[in-house]
C-alpha cells in the first residue's frame, strides 16, 4: 500500500510542500481559511499520517519521545511472566501522561547463540530513546547493552547499584513475613524456596540458578529466624514440577505430623503458596488450622482470584511508574544517571495466618 506524503497532499491542493507542512502541524494561522481547510480535508481524504521519527530526524531533533520495555520471554507460553504485566501497565500509563510511547522488546528479540549477540533492529536502529530492562535479564544480554551504550533504567533485576534501578526490597520481605509468624507464637517457621529450576537448563541450553528474589527473600527469613533462636528449616518447589512439588509437599506432611510439628510456612512465592495449599488441601490438611502459611510477595492478577492470602505487599505498578519516571529524566538530562529507588513492602492481612495454639493431634491423611 502506498503512503501518502506532503508531495501528494500538495500535488491535490495546488501549495506547496512548505505550505502544507505549515498547516498540519498547527502553524498555518497566516494562510487563508480556505486553504487551510483544503489542505486538512486532503490529509483526511488521502489517509496522511505523519512520520514523527522522520520529523525529528530532518528538524535535527534527536529524541524519539519512545521507551523500549525488556521483558523475558523464555517460555513459550505468553504467560509465563505474569507478573511483570503489573510493572507495563504502570510504565506505560506514566509516559502516556508526558505524551511518550512504550515500545515491548522480547529477550527472544536477541540472537542468543554467542555473545556476540545480534541487536533487534529496534535498538540498533535507535528508534527509542532508552530502555526499561525488567528481571532476569541473561548476563550476556546485559553486556550487550552496556556494551552499545544503550540508556537504560533496571527495573526488578536484582541490580542493587545507586543509580538507574527500581528495586523491591526482598530482604526484607522475607524478613517481614517470618517476624508476623514468630509474632503469633510460632516457634517452628519452615520456608518454601521457589526455583525456575533444579540446576537444569532452559530452553537454550544454558545453566539456571536459583532466582534472585526467592534467594534475596530467603536470607530474609534466617535473619529473622536467627534473631529469634529458632532453627532454619527449608523446602524447594520447582516451576512446572509436579514431582518436585510432590516431594516438597510429602516433606511439609512429615513435619506436621512429627512430635513438635511446623506450625507456619514461608513461601516464597504468591504462586508456589497458592500450590502448597492446594496440595495440603488435598492431603486433608486445612490452612489455617493445621498450618499457617504467608506469601513473602504479593502478586495482584492473582489476588483478583486468592483475596484472603495473607502476604507482603509489591506494588509493581507503583514501581513501573517510577522507572518510566526514572528514563524520562534521564533522557531529559542528557543520560545523568538518576538516583536508584527500593519499594518496601507491608503486610497484607489474610485468613491463612492464625496464631499458634496447643493441637491435640495432627490432623491430615496420606498426600501419596
Amino acid at each position: 500500500m502506498a503512503v501518502t506524503t506532503l508531495k501528494d497532499i500538495a500535488k491535490h491542493t495546488g501549495l506547496s510542500v512548505p505550505t502544507v507542512s505549515l498547516i498540519l502541524n498547527g502553524r498555518g494561522q497566516r494562510y487563508r481559511a480556505s486553504s487551510q481547510e483544503a489542505v486538512v480535508r486532503a490529509a483526511h481524504a488521502l489517509k496522511y499520517r505523519p512520520d514523527a521519527i522522520v520529523g525529528r530526524v530532518t528538524s535535527g531533533q534527536t529524541r524519539r519521545d519512545a521507551v523500549g520495555f525488556l521483558i523475558r520471554s523464555e517460555s513459550a507460553s505468553h504467560l509465563a511472566n505474569q507478573p511483570a504485566y503489573e510493572f507495563v501497565c504502570g510504565v506505560s500509563d506514566l509516559l502516556q501522561e508526558h505524551d511518550q510511547f512504550m515500545v515491548m522488546v522480547r529477550t527472544s528479540d536477541f540472537d542468543d547463540a554467542s555473545h556476540d549477540c545480534k541487536l533487534p533492529r529496534l535498538l540498533r536502529e535507535r528508534f527509542i530513546d532508552g530502555l526499561i530492562v525488567e528481571t532476569g535479564l541473561p548476563p550476556h544480554m546485559a553486556e550487550v547493552v552496556t556494551h552499545y551504550e544503550i540508556p537504560a533504567v533496571w527495573l526488578n533485576t536484582g541490580r542493587r547499584e545507586a543509580y538507574d534501578c527500581v528495586s523491591l526490597d526482598e530482604v526484607h520481605a522475607g524478613r517481614l513475613a517470618c517476624q508476623h509468624v514468630l509474632s503469633l507464637g510460632h516457634n517452628r517457621v519452615m520456608f518454601l524456596r521457589s526455583s525456575r529450576s533444579s540446576r537444569g537448563k532452559d530452553a537454550l541450553g544454558r545453566e539456571l540458578e536459583p532466582h534472585f528474589s526467592s534467594e534475596a527473600r530467603c536470607r530474609g527469613y534466617r535473619e529473622a529466624m536467627a534473631e529469634a533462636g529458632r532453627a532454619v528449616e527449608e523446602v524447594e518447589m520447582i516451576d512446572s514440577d509436579g514431582q518436585a512439588h510432590g516431594r516438597a509437599v510429602r516433606q511439609i506432611v512429615a513435619s506436621l505430623r512429627s512430635a513438635t510439628p511446623v506450625t507456619a510456612l514461608v513461601a516464597s512465592s504468591f504462586a508456589h503458596g497458592i500450590r502448597v495449599i492446594q496440595l495440603l488441601t488435598e492431603a486433608g490438611f486445612r490452612c489455617p488450622r493445621d498450618i499457617s502459611i504467608i506469601c513473602a510477595e504479593d502478586v495482584h492478577m492473582m489476588r483478583r482470584i486468592w483475596p484472603h492470602i495473607t502476604g507482603i505487599s509489591c506494588d509493581r505498578y507503583q514501581m513501573g511508574q517510577w522507572a518510566a519516571q526514572m528514563m524520562l529524566d534521564k533522557v531529559e538530562q542528557q543520560q545523568k544517571p538518576q538516583p536508584s529507588k527500593t519499594y518496601r513492602g507491608s503486610i497484607i492481612q489474610g485468613t491463612t495466618v492464625a496464631p499458634a495454639a496447643p493441637r491435640e493431634k495432627t490432623r491430615g491423611g496420606d498426600p501419596s
